[in-house]
């Protein structure tokens, strides 16, 4: 190829790419998403209503921290909680209500492309009120046990209550200045009326209505 015409299109192509970085929207950052002034937050998870579960609540926040205040509560089938390992027992959570209150702590990260990114980390703690439904009239299985008869399990309430942290990260919806963005979590924690670890992962919508 003529030696002239290669150094045209290379000269073309650097021309096309300096207008395109030129015209190329500025990278948002999650930084000018809040300012020091709190600002109410909705937040939901509307498709747990497919499954039996409400995840809905409001937050309280700034740039920097905020307050979170979910209810987190399950109105489904019967959830089997697993068969027991060391006694021959069998239970199952029919539904339960529970309120969650969390402290977080907002932060930005570089990443290597540049790109600034919002995670946080909390605080939470949960207390609810929990159905539940137990037998010890079971029937040995290879992993654990089974009720004998299922139509035949003694209905119980329960407390509950759980601590942990959860750590998570924001991003965008639209522009910056919109009044969506959403979120995912994981949280792990400890349920200390049931004495079992917790391990959610979470994905929300949040909406600020004074952004319309």
């Amino acid at each position: 190829m003529n030696r002239n015409l290669i150094l045209a299109l290379f000269t073309v192509a650097s021309i096309g790419l300096q207008a395109q970085t030129i015209v190329r929207p500025a990278m948002e950052n999650p930084r000018d998403r809040f300012s020091t002034r709190p600002e109410l937050v909705i937040k939901a998870n509307p498709l747990t209503l497919l499954f039996g579960s409400i995840d809905a609540g409001v937050e309280y926040r700034s740039k920097n921290d905020g307050w979170v205040l979910m209810n987190h509560s399950y109105f489904g089938q019967p959830i089997n909680n697993g068969q027991s390992f060391v006694e021959p027992y069998y239970e199952q959570t029919n539904m339960y209500v529970r309120m969650s209150a969390e402290r977080r702590f907002y932060r930005e990260k570089v990443k290597s492309n540049g790109r600034i990114i919002e995670k946080y980390r909390g605080i939470y703690a949960i207390m609810g009120y929990s159905s539940i439904s137990s037998t010890y009239d079971v029937q040995s299985v290879d992993f654990g046990y089974l009720p004998t008869d299922p139509n035949n399990l003694a209905d119980a309430g329960r407390i509950d209550f759980m601590m942990g942290v959860d750590l998570g990260r924001s991003r965008d919806l639209g522009t910056i200045d919109s009044p969506w963005y959403w979120e995912t979590s994981w949280k792990l924690g400890y349920n200390f009326t049931s004495q079992s670890p917790q391990l959610l992962y979470g994905i929300r919508m949040n909406f600020i209505p004074t952004r319309q």
